[in-house]
Formats: structure tokens, sequence, C-alpha cells
């Protein structure tokens, strides 16, 4: 029996073959006819299979019922071969003695193109996989994902390389030099173990190849050719590296926000940068809250470098590539933009919880350039009919795609919308895009009910007193004291009411400051809100 059937116990292991083969003939009593040698694995009556087996390969009865074809014979709507079901029930006697009996099909294939060294790795089972090589099965058969049956054991043995073996570019800024770091050096700074593939369980393996249908390789031209520089890149990757994020795009430095990653050389758009690797999770997993979570991989505790990418205005951007290297799907990072060497990767967050926070935007300039003079329209409704067809590939047909996924980040990304308000990148007029439910999501609408009624008012100011006010907020956006800035936006009307603008005239005794009593309100707010449970970390 093979020891490595790790989720496979006692009823548990009855339980699972019972959902695997559902609905079959196998487990019915009476003996299906022309179907009897797997009938026979199936019901682990192994001793009599292999004096079958031996009668079948050197025959002394010319009656005898069973053939060598039945040992080749492909049962159950999964169209498995009796190897392929011993490997699957574990019987690894069985499948050694059928292996080198020298009359059976070691390469057939199932309904999904697996064949029985697909199913032994699937199993984690290397005695199988072994005695298999040793009698030159096809190591480089693809199944229906485009993978080898050493892309599964990669999978599921992931990170397959140790620590040492790992050379990981990393950049001192204070040294302004480069440092090669190693696994364990790369688990000290992140707290995450490096991988070059995503890590898998034979549970989740053989629950995708439990389905009967499995999604076809994309005909869009825009995946295949996605497709196409995802081979190149495995042959050569472009180089990237680890590094801090000290300073916006326009030089201004920035607070700590941990480790991002970097282009080691100029990339070019549609470039395959890297991939998004971590740990792939079930379903029921999904539901509870995971931080680094991805279409199904968490690159928390096991990351490469697609996990690292920091929060900002986008030049990259992650897209789902389905059959590729035995998955179901891979996500493949790709470039929106050229992006020179030395510059930070970004993409978008969506609406995580850091946009909340102590958001502040990296790329302001590129954000303003984005934006300023081009009409919003025309790219808001190129985003419409990208949100109409998200879920075919026919969203990848729209030429216009970069900018939509650029003009998405508007909407998940309030503190930088509101950037651009107050630096004048953007009107009232065409925040209320943005507002329109017919487009927003729910972090925007949000934004609208914390501070629309503010910025109407700000609106309806004296033109001299709008610029002060617009700078000042401009300038604490810099903070990224999320929370406070939007209550202060949403009270805009209750510090700027008659009362106190001729309270402070009277005490100056000068033409009014709208950016020194904005402050005022600034202090107010944040005072009244170190009292207030939840607020302590914004004031």
């Amino acid at each position: 029996m093979s020891s490595l059937i790790p989720f496979v116990v006692g009823e548990n292991y009855t339980n699972f073959l019972d959902s695997y083969f559902k609905p079959s003939f196998l487990k019915t009593k009476k003996t299906p006819s022309g179907h009897i040698v797997a009938h026979l694995v199936y019901h682990r009556l192994d001793r009599v299979v292999a004096l079958c087996l031996r009668e079948c390969v050197n025959p002394s009865s010319p009656t005898f019922p069973i053939k060598i074809e039945d040992f080749n014979k492909k049962n159950t709507p999964y169209k498995i071969t009796p190897l392929q079901l011993a490997i699957i029930r574990g019987s690894y006697e069985l499948a050694s003695q059928m292996i080198q009996s020298g009359g059976i099909d070691l390469d057939g294939t199932d309904i999904h193109g697996w064949t029985a060294l697909h199913h032994a790795a699937a199993m984690t089972d290397q005695a199988v996989i072994t005695k298999l090589l040793e009698y030159k099965a096809n190591p480089k058969m693809l199944n229906d994902r485009n993978g080898t049956y050493l892309d599964l054991w990669n999978l599921t043995h992931a990170p397959a390389r140790q620590a040492i073996e790992y050379q990981i570019p990393l950049w001192d800024e204070s040294q302004k030099k480069m440092d090669i770091i190693d696994g364990a050096a790369f688990e000290k700074l992140t707290g995450a173990r490096f991988s070059d593939e995503v890590l898998t369980s034979s549970r989740l393996l053989i629950k995708d190849w439990l389905k009967m249908d499995h999604e076809p390789e994309s005909a869009n031209a825009f995946l295949q050719e996605t497709v196409r520089n995802y081979e190149e890149f495995s042959k050569n990757p472009p180089s990237i590296y680890m590094s801090k994020t000290h300073f916006t795009d326009e030089g201004k430095p920035m607070k700590d926000i941990g480790y991002g990653v970097f282009a080691g050389q100029d990339i070019q758009p549609k470039q395959v940068i890297c991939e998004y690797i971590g740990k792939e999770i079930s379903n029921e997993e999904e539901n509870s809250e995971v931080e680094y979570l991805f279409s199904g991989i968490d690159g928390k505790s096991i990351r490469g470098f697609g996990s690292m990418i920091q929060d900002g205005f986008p030049n990259c951007a992650f897209i789902p590539i389905n059959n590729l290297k035995g998955r179901k799907q891979r996500l493949i990072l790709i470039a929106l933009e050229p992006v020179a060497k030395g510059q930070p990767l970004f993409i978008d967050y969506m609406s995580h919880y850091v946009k909340w926070t102590d958001h502040v935007e990296p790329r302001p300039l590129a954000l303003r350039q984005f934006v300023q003079g081009r009409p919003l329209k025309p790219m808001f409704d190129d985003l419409m009919q990208i949100m109409r067809n998200i879920k075919t590939s026919c969203i990848y047909d729209n030429p216009n795609l970069a900018d939509a996924m650029k003009l998405t980040y508007l909407f998940s990304t309030p503190s930088s919308l509101l950037y651009l308000y107050f630096s004048n990148a953007l009107s009232l007029k065409d925040l209320e895009l943005f507002f329109n439910p017919l487009y927003s999501s729910e972090m925007t609408c949000k934004v609208k009910n914390a501070v629309q009624d503010g910025l109407v008012y700000l609106e309806s100011l004296p033109e001299k007193y709008q610029q002060p006010v617009k700078c000042w907020f401009a300038q604490k956006f810099a903070s990224g004291k999320m929370q406070v800035i939007f209550n202060i936006i949403y009270s805009l009307k209750r510090y700027v009411v008659p009362e106190k603008i001729e309270h402070y005239q009277r005490a100056q005794r000068k033409e009014l400051d709208f950016t020194e009593l904005l402050n005022h309100a600034y202090k107010d707010m944040a005072d009244s809100m170190r009292t207030e449970s939840g607020y302590a970390q914004y004031a």
C-alpha cells in the first residue's frame, strides 16, 4: 500500500471514493460485463486481480474469460484504466505488478488527459512514480490543464526547493547596493516562505479532476498572446527585485509601507513580469478573513514577488489564465504601460481595507496625467462595457482595457479620487460620474455618503476661498489619515459656518485665512477622536 495517502483514512477513505466515482457502476456487487478487472480492483480483490494478470500474461487455458485487453479497458464516466484505479485505491503492490507485467499501457489517459503518472503525482505516491518511470512511462505527457506529472507533483510540494537555493535580489537603499539573500533571510524579513510555485493539496487537485467538464483554453487573441508571453517568461523571466518604497513619483518622501517590487530592467506593455504565488485554499477557507487572498490563493505564509507588490495607481495588473502547468487558473502579472528600470510596480488592491487606513498615493503625478486633458465619459462607457462582459474573455477584446483598469482604481481608492479633486485635476462634475450609482462600487458609495454634502458646500464658498481650502486638503491627503480627513470633509459646513468666520475675523482683525481655520478644524476633530474607541490611531 502507498505510504502517502494524506487524506483518506478508514471510513473517510470509502466516503471519498464514493464521491470520486459517483455515479459509477463499479460500486455495485454485480460484476459488470466487460469491466470485471476494474470491478475487482475497486472492491480490493487484489489477489484475484494478480492471478488474472498472471494468467493473461502467461496463459494456461485458452478459455480463460479475462484477456490482457481488459487491463487496458477504460471504465466509469472518467474513463480510467484499472492501473489508474489501483493507484487511486492506494494498492501499491497491485499497481507495481501491473506496471511490471509488460502488457499494460502505462500512458493511457482518462477523460482529462491524466496518465497513471498524473494520478500517482496527485496522490503524492513517490514509490509508484519511481516504478512507472523505471518501466518507461512517458514523463512529458500533458493533461488538459497543460501539466505534466511533475507539474502536479510540484504543486503539492511547493516550496520544493531548499531555502538556501533561492537567490532573491534586495536593494539596500541606505548602502545604495544590491544584496542577494536566500529563502531563510527572506522569511526573516517578511515572515513568509519564498516559493516559485503555488502550493496546493492532493484533495484540491482531485476536487478539480472530479469536474466532468474542464474549461477550454481561451481563443481570445489577447489571452493567447499572454500565454505565449508566459512561455517566454518561464524561460527568461525579467529582472525584478524587492526594496522599500521611499519616494512618490514626484520625489516626495513616503513613510515606511514595507517591501515592494521594482523593475530590474525596462519592462514593456503586456510583458509578463511574475505570477501570484501562495497557498491555494478551499472555498470554505475563503469565507474567513485572509489578508493576502487573491482568487483563491493566500500569499501570506508562502509567497513570491507577486504578493509583495504595493497598492497604488497601477502600472501592472494580474490577468487570470486558464490551463497553465497543471492549474485550472494562474494569475499572471503583466505591465499596463512601460516601466523603466528602477521604478516600483503597483497594482490595484480593489476594496482592500488598506484604502481606509494610512493610504498615501505613491504615483500622484501619473494619476494626474491620466485624468487631465481627457474626457472621462468615454472611459466610463468602456468600463461599463467591460463590466457587462466581466465573466467572459470578451473583456480582453477592448483596446482600452489598460485605461479601464486604471479607472477602476479610482472607484476603489477614495483617497486618490478626492486628491484629484483637491488638486484641481477633477471637477465636482467629474466626481458626480464616480458617484453615479450606475458606475459606483460599494466603496465609492461610502465616499459619496461621507463627503458629498461637504464638497457641494465647498463649491458654494466665495471663489477666493475655494483654492486655499483645496490646497489644505491636498496637503492633508499626503498624511494618509483617511478617516480623519473624511470626517472633516463631511463636517466642512459645520467648521466653516459664518459664526466661526466672524469670530475668527474679529480675533485676528485681518483678511480671513481659510487654511489656518481648517487647521484648527483638523485639530478639533483629531482631539475629539482621541476619546472615541477605534479612532485613536488616526489622531
